[in-house]
């Protein structure tokens, strides 16, 4: 019998933000260090944070604040893993 787990997925749950806080829910990533970016649509790194991973299922509320209304692409790296979200700030 072979254990064939789900890929790892990255989900916004609240997109578009307006209240200061991204909600993520990252799940299938291993446990261990990870960092966080956030980038202008043309690239422009806004943001950078390390942050640590649980495996499993984790809910990170990831604060914005500061941030302009606009697009963004959020990143999560973790080993050799790499994930993208493209997500909008309202005000």
């Amino acid at each position: 019998v072979e254990n064939i787990s789900a890929p790892p997925s990255v989900i916004l749950r609240n997109n578009p933000v307006s209240n200061g806080n991204l909600s993520v829910d990252v799940k299938g990533y291993p446990n261990g260090n990870s960092v966080i970016t956030i980038l202008t649509v043309n690239g422009k790194k806004i943001r950078t944070t390390g942050f640590p991973l649980s495996s499993g299922y984790q809910n990170i509320n990831y604060p914005i604040h500061g941030i302009a209304a606009g697009i963004y692409i959020l990143t999560i790296e973790s080993g050799n893993l790499f994930m993208q979200k493209k997500f909008v700030i309202t005000r």
